[in-house]
């Protein structure tokens, strides 16, 4: 779809919310020009200011401009009206990784592995254009229609300072590294946190649990301090074979100088030795699971929030802060 400068929401079909965030909603719309189905996130400009997320929402926009991968999420444009940002994105309808795995309970590794390597293509190639995504879990991982990956949410990801680390204290705890946790005792961190997460992640899909978080009311350094004992229980051999054990217990490693960092390692892990990278990219493995989409537009697999967001008023919003949406 071709958006012009004159978009607005007058010009999308809106059907009921799919997702909900503190700073705003998401819709699934239909384009009346060409009746193409979208994503349309309603970013609310006063939590934006409140907080003051500018930052976040313009690298957002950014990077969902720059970016083109098969398993990261496209983005269309943006628009704005005076109490909102809106983010047009592509419609992915087979639901959140996260909810398949509650399903499930847990995947075998044959099926981790399917997920693992897409994700770690998406990851390798985000990080290639500079990035670190910061905000890597289940929650931000979508399937298309065809059963595919898709990384979505960039709203923490961003460039590196000057110095090549970012500073800033920023994701979901239970998915941090310990420089992230404990950012006092560290003078930044760089892209390998990120690697850090694929190790939570592929843990999280063979157990239906994440290691070293207990409840999601837990403080952060209480995680921090599980993650510096390094102490992980792994199920049975059976269920989670010492070659998945390997790889884990070595992307979970407190000490940056002992852990795989870099993606050729990762890579030539034994577990991923066999892996072709070429057809991976070119979407040539099969998919383990393939969504049932009755129609086009279906959205059965995404919670049903009803058909209206919450009203914001544009009190006290600096306008100034959304130039260029």
């Amino acid at each position: 779809m071709t958006m012009g400068p004159d978009c607005n929401v007058g010009k999308f079909d809106l059907g009921r919310i799919i997702g909900t965030g503190l700073m705003g909603t998401v819709y699934i719309a239909k384009w009346r020009k060409d009746e193409t189905y979208v994503a349309l996130k309603s970013v609310s400009k006063a939590y934006v200011c409140r907080h003051n997320d500018g930052r976040h929402v313009h690298n957002e926009r950014r990077i969902l401009r720059d970016l083109s991968h098969p398993f990261i999420l496209k983005g269309f444009g943006t628009f704005q009206d005076p109490d909102h940002i809106f983010f047009v994105l592509e419609y992915v309808p087979g639901g959140e990784l996260f909810s398949r795995l509650k399903r499930k309970e847990y995947f075998p590794a044959g099926i981790t592995k399917f997920y693992l390597v897409e994700i770690l293509s998406a990851l390798v190639y985000l990080h290639e254009q500079g990035y670190v995504y910061r905000d890597l879990k289940p929650e931000n991982i979508l399937l298309d229609e065809e059963g595919h990956c898709k990384l979505v949410d960039f709203g923490f990801a961003r460039k590196p300072g000057t110095d090549g680390l970012c500073h800033t204290n920023v994701g979901t705890p239970a998915y941090l590294s310990p420089e992230q946790l404990n950012g006092k005792f560290t003078k930044g961190y760089s892209s390998i946190v990120d690697w850090w997460s694929v190790g939570i992640i592929i843990y999280e899909m063979m157990t239906g649990k994440t290691p070293f978080c207990k409840n999601n009311s837990e403080t952060s350094y209480a995680i921090y301090l599980r993650v510096f004992k390094g102490k992980i229980s792994f199920p049975s051999a059976k269920r989670f074979p010492p070659v998945v054990k390997s790889i884990v217990k070595s992307l979970l490693v407190a000490d940056v100088t002992k852990r795989l960092t870099t993606p050729a390692n990762i890579k030539s892990h034994e577990w991923l030795a066999d892996v072709n990278w070429n057809a991976v990219g070119a979407r040539k493995a099969v998919p383990p699971y393939v969504p049932r989409i009755v129609e086009a537009g279906d959205c059965h697999y995404f919670n049903d929030y009803g058909m209206k967001g919450g009203r914001t008023s544009n009190t006290d919003v600096d306008q100034s802060v959304f130039t260029g949406f």
